[in-house]
């Protein structure tokens, strides 16, 4: 199911590409492939799948396949007269196959259930991963556009606040303003082109983001427009969800379970097996 989702993401991902503006969807399609952090944790997620195989080869039979062959050679024996002994060679041959299988053994039940913890541990964990990226890439998008119209605003009040001064300058020779009243539009218009400063150094660093949780440079991005979300109706079920689903409770769950499991490992370690 899992393969079959990303499937879909990548048929869906490839579509939306032919088109030059970039909308949020894409952007988190983008950032659930291809983002370094979630392909680290699905990697570490398989290890820990492995330890499970593993676990579980402990109850298998084991074959262990066994020859021996030897050649005698007593053609060139000689006795106490000094003449030769008959000759006796011989050859000898051993073949065996031992099969072993564990009946009962407490430490492999138990570390075989402690893996399986493992494991549920480890896909809450990239759950919980997945959250994370996803909404680090949907404050990438929205910072990225408010940042982007910042930029606009400042340049329009920069705008703004030079016609101011070239008007002040030409009403202060008419002598319908003071010295001073220009001092003050001078001063809005270095602030003007401080604040248009700022927002380009902010809407640097929101681009930055963007592409290490997205994969790329933001260009073009669309307004986000018309959601729409499933949410829970109510507080009620809200809470019943969170204790159903929420990554972190689920980690803790398995965490002491995993723990539980550890502590009768230790335990079976003195207890009798049977094969």
């Amino acid at each position: 199911m899992r393969i079959l989702k990303k499937f879909y993401f990548l048929i869906f991902f490839i579509s939306t590409s032919a088109y030059a503006v970039e909308n949020i969807n894409k952007s988190l399609i983008a950032a659930y492939l291809n983002n370094p952090k979630l392909n680290a944790e699905r990697e570490r997620t398989k290890a820990v799948d492995e330890n499970l195989v593993q676990a579980f080869s402990a109850f298998k039979p084991t074959v262990t396949i066994s020859a021996y062959k030897s050649d005698t050679d007593s053609s060139k024996i000689t006795n106490s007269t000094g003449s030769s002994s008959p000759s006796t060679n011989a050859q000898t041959t051993a073949k065996s196959i031992t099969i072993e299988q564990k009946i009962f053994n407490f430490d492999d039940m138990y570390n075989y259930q402690k893996e399986k913890s493992s494991v549920e541990i480890a896909r809450y964990t990239l759950k919980k991963v997945e959250q994370d990226v996803l909404l680090e890439a949907v404050e990438a998008y929205t910072g990225t556009l408010l940042a982007q119209k910042k930029v606009v605003f400042s340049k329009e009040n920069l705008d703004l606040s030079e016609k101011q001064v070239e008007l002040d300058k030409s009403r202060l020779e008419r002598g319908i303003i003071t010295i001073s009243d220009l001092a003050q539009s001078e001063s809005s218009l270095a602030a003007a082109q401080s604040n248009l400063l700022n927002t380009e150094n902010e809407l640097l660093i929101t681009k930055k983001n963007f592409k290490n949780v997205v994969g790329y440079d933001p260009v073009d991005l669309e307004e986000i427009n018309n959601l729409n979300l499933t949410l829970p109706k109510s507080l009620e079920e809200t809470s019943a969800f969170a204790q159903k689903e929420n990554p972190i409770l689920k980690i803790s769950e398995f965490s002491l379970k995993k723990a539980e499991d550890e502590h009768k490992i230790a335990i079976a370690e003195l207890s009798p097996t049977f094969s």
